[in-house]
């Protein structure tokens, strides 16, 4: 899909829910209970913010769902037919943010190997370490659920970002990038049957795979990346992107503002900035934020 503020110099999509749940009037404890309060808190924090993208994570959503999975064994979970009011709650929220939002919509889901380290853990990881084929069949139920939480948000959505933090402990124990990148393949036809942009987020240390995994997405993001890092992503042949160290949000002021400038001018173009705004950030830092984007 033609996401047109993806043609620009650089795109600032703010991870913003934590935030969002400390400054907005209307936020439930569990989000997805209430769409109308969920949506409404996440509307008047992008007015803060001023994202490119208004992201909304399912993370959690899909996690209270996927808690009621069957299965005896690994080899018969089948997470797809757990989805349920988590799923429903957080399709119901994003079709009216975007509704209300003039900004793409993004929709943050876990990618399978997420999916299978949160819900099964231990119990897949040894699987994985064994090469078990009961890994690759969990792997594969798993994406089917990501991809029948994408069809519910048909029409609703522009951007995928897939929160890919499960893959570093994955390939930790075993998992290759081929195996991990074919099992989400039903994810990624899903995505580009609707039309979806593809981003993933990825722990820094795997930005030595940044080219392996654009050939399936169509932008790679990393956790926490120091100016040095960021610059050298410009070697990447491909769309790329990132984020500050948290401990930016509370540096001296000064501090702030020179780590924010030092990490712009090192940035390759088409850099896209996947920023968690943390729920203690003070409301003038984001501010300033915004205004040092350009925002």
């Amino acid at each position: 899909m033609s996401v047109p503020v993806f043609d620009g110099q650089f795109v600032y999509v703010p991870l913003y829910q934590d935030y969002a749940a400390r400054v907005g009037d209307e936020m439930p404890d569990r989000p997805w209970t209430d769409p109308v309060g969920w949506s409404t808190a996440l509307r008047q924090t992008a007015d803060l913010v001023g994202p490119d993208v208004a992201a909304v994570s399912g993370v959690d959503a899909l996690a209270a769902d996927l808690e009621t999975a069957d299965g005896a064994d690994l080899a018969s979970v089948r997470f797809d037919e757990a989805l349920g009011p988590g799923v429903e709650g957080f399709a119901e929220t994003i079709g009216i943010v975007a509704d209300v939002r003039s900004e793409p919509v993004g929709a943050v889901l876990p990618s399978p190997a997420t999916v299978c380290v949160d819900q099964l853990g231990a119990d897949w990881l040894d699987a994985v370490a064994a090469d078990e084929f009961a890994a690759l069949d969990a792997l594969h139920e798993a994406g089917q659920a990501v991809t029948d939480v994408i069809r519910s948000l048909e029409g609703t959505v522009d951007v995928l970002l897939l929160d890919e933090r499960g893959l570093e402990t994955a390939r930790d124990r075993g998992l290759s990038l081929d195996d991990a990148l074919l099992e989400a393949g039903a994810v990624f036809n899903t995505a580009d049957h609707h039309g979806l942009r593809v981003v993933g987020r990825f722990p820094s240390t795997l930005r030595g795979d940044a080219a392996a995994l654009l050939d399936e997405y169509d932008v790679v993001a990393f956790e926490a990346l120091p100016p040095e890092a960021a610059e050298s992503l410009a070697d990447v042949s491909g769309r790329t992107g990132g984020s500050l160290p948290a401990a930016v949000w509370s540096a001296e002021p000064a501090t702030f503002e020179s780590r924010v400038e030092s990490f712009q001018n090192a940035l390759p173009e088409g850099f896209v900035w996947l920023v968690p705004v943390p729920a203690t950030a003070a409301p003038e830092r984001v501010q300033r934020f915004r205004e040092l984007l350009g925002r």
